[in-house]
């Protein structure tokens, strides 16, 4: 074996559709927000920025089927974030299964130890090539429910939420290629540059992907814009415009907006074809 040994304490990952759901630091974030009832002492308490905490529960909420956090206004506190049933449950199932995965480590660590051509780094980049990641920022989990083909175009609808439905324009050969039917579990990326952000009252070509959602957050720097958008109960669109643009559309916290892209920037992934 290398000179590098085997960690019996190696990160656990829990993922959905190839994509990091859970991995240490975000369950560390839930707990810390359990523990100070605020995304902003938890972020601190890491230590983490505001902003990746953001990034955090967005892809978290994107990608789980149930809201993991819910924000509460007002009152004598002022408000703050809450964990909901789900969240507490999967932390719970999380650490369960990271008490058996560091224990496995532990008895496999002797094994690999006595072969002497066992290499640490091939076995790393094998796990790599195994999983990819994604730059881009909207990662939303859905199922197939539609696939309109007309000649060597495809329309396939994803339906993410109870009011969320994502329209892809792919090639039929990719239809093909990934088996995508009805019941199917995709993952859709579309990447914030994509995004649109308009002024109510925008009217939206028919095929178009088009919602109405709530801005959350606004992270601006001296040439764009960060902005999130709440679609329903837990799913966020991230857009990223230029800062004039956003100042043109007079942009902040609380207010409703329309929210689109192109069925051709939807990017559909899947993993068990």
């Amino acid at each position: 074996m290398s000179d590098q040994q085997l960690s019996s304490s190696m990160p656990l990952q829990l993922q959905v559709g190839g994509q990091a759901l859970f991995t240490e630091q975000r369950i560390r974030l839930l707990e810390a927000i359990a523990e100070y009832g605020s995304l902003s002492a938890a972020a601190k308490s890491l230590p983490m920025s505001y902003k990746a905490a953001w990034d955090a529960l967005d892809a978290m909420n994107n990608l789980s089927e149930q809201p993991l956090v819910v924000s509460q206004s007002g009152g004598r506190r002022g408000g703050g974030t809450q964990l909901t049933m789900a969240a507490t449950q999967l932390i719970q199932v999380y650490r369960a299964l990271q008490l058996e995965y560091q224990q496995s480590l532990v008895q496999l660590r002797p094994l690999l130890e006595n072969q002497p051509e066992f290499e640490l780094e091939k076995l790393r980049l094998l796990l790599r090539q195994m999983h990819f990641q994604s730059s881009a920022r909207n990662q939303i989990s859905g199922h197939v429910v539609e696939v309109n083909t007309q000649g060597v175009r495809a329309q396939v609808v994803v339906e993410a939420g109870a009011n969320f439905q994502v329209k892809a324009s792919v090639t039929t050969e990719a239809v093909s290629e990934l088996m995508l039917e009805p019941g199917v579990e995709v993952l859709a990326l579309i990447k914030a540059p994509q995004v649109k952000l308009y002024a109510l009252g925008h009217r939206a070509r028919s095929n178009a992907n088009y919602y109405q959602g709530s801005i959350t957050r606004l992270s601006p720097d001296s040439h764009n814009c960060h902005v999130s958008v709440a679609i329903d109960a837990h799913k966020n669109l991230a857009a990223l415009l230029k800062r004039t643009k956003a100042e043109q559309l007079e942009l902040v916290e609380g207010q409703t907006i329309g929210v689109g892209f192109s069925p051709s920037a939807v990017v559909l992934c899947r993993y068990d074809a």
